[in-house]
């Protein structure tokens, strides 16, 4: 993809989360929320991105492999929803109220406050991804393949001798344009959330 395809994709992003970053530049309280949020997010996910690319670096250029599969889901799993949670987070710190199931507290269902809430209740991606599509917030749900997640996650693939088939269609083909569409995804949402998130740890001075 070159640049100008991905310019487009940022500005659709941005264009679905500035009502969001907007929001809680006015609210203290929700200011700090997202800042906290951020705070937990950045630093995993700048490790885990530069992990990736020493990872997937070689596999776009050959056929697909289970490995190259495999190496997909890991990322969905770690990049994806990282970048997912924190979406999830500046909803909420915009007031809008996602509700989980508490396995093991009660009460049952408690509001989402902190990713650590998101990730020590295992919400499914797909819970996550309807709530920022209800939301408004759908270019990071199109861009990040879930079906293809389950589909890797639950062996749904061929093998047929040296090739793989992912409903029916060559496994390079779909991993290829998914992978793409991974990247942009995270590039794009993350540099749009970094630039509210430098407001406010270093906020312009008025004047």
């Amino acid at each position: 993809m070159n640049e100008s395809d991905y310019t487009a994709i940022k500005n659709r992003t941005k264009s679905e989360l500035q009502p969001y970053l907007d929001g809680i530049r006015t609210k203290r309280e929700a200011f700090e929320l997202f800042r906290d949020s951020f705070s937990d997010f950045v630093g995993r996910f700048l490790k885990t991105w530069n992990l990736f690319f020493v990872l997937v670096k070689g596999f776009l250029q050959a056929p697909a492999t289970a490995h190259a599969l495999f190496l997909y889901l890991g990322c969905i799993e770690s990049l994806g929803n990282s970048i997912v949670d924190i979406v999830v987070m500046l909803l909420v710190a915009n007031g809008k109220d996602f509700h989980i199931e508490c396995r093991y507290a009660t009460p049952r269902i408690k509001h989402a406050k902190s990713i650590n809430d998101l990730e020590n209740e295992r919400v499914p991606l797909a819970a996550k991804l309807n709530f920022l599509k209800d939301n408004g917030i759908k270019e990071l749900p199109r861009l990040l393949d879930n079906e293809l997640r389950n589909d890797i996650a639950h062996l749904k693939f061929d093998v047929r001798g040296d090739l793989i088939f992912i409903r029916k269609k060559p496994a390079d083909k779909i991993l290829s344009s998914n992978f793409e569409n991974l990247i942009n995804a995270l590039r794009a949402t993350e540099e749009c959330l970094s630039e509210v998130a430098t407001d406010a740890y270093f906020p312009r001075r008025k004047g």
